[in-house]
């Protein structure tokens, strides 16, 4: 499993990628569970920070912006950028 941020448009496009499923195996639906709860908690993280902090992922005291921004500055990203 991936996941990919980009530019695009003024904001961000978060892209979730999973490879090499056997297509209609538990696996599969199990991934569908999993990729729907890891975008889900992502969208939330982005836009507030609150879900992560409330679980005890993230203390509270973390800069969620700070965090979000590093993500997008990545040298991963940038790597995406310079191919």
């Amino acid at each position: 499993m991936t996941y990919l941020l980009e530019e695009k448009d003024g904001g961000t496009e978060f892209s979730l990628v999973t490879e090499q499923v056997l297509a209609g195996s538990k696996s599969e639906k199990s991934m569908a569970g999993g990729s729907r709860f890891i975008v889900e908690n992502f969208k939330a993280f982005v836009e507030t920070g609150k879900v992560l902090q409330s679980i005890g992922v993230l203390k509270p005291e973390v800069n969620v912006e700070q965090v979000v921004n590093e993500l997008i500055d990545s040298s991963y990203i940038s790597s995406l950028a310079a191919k």
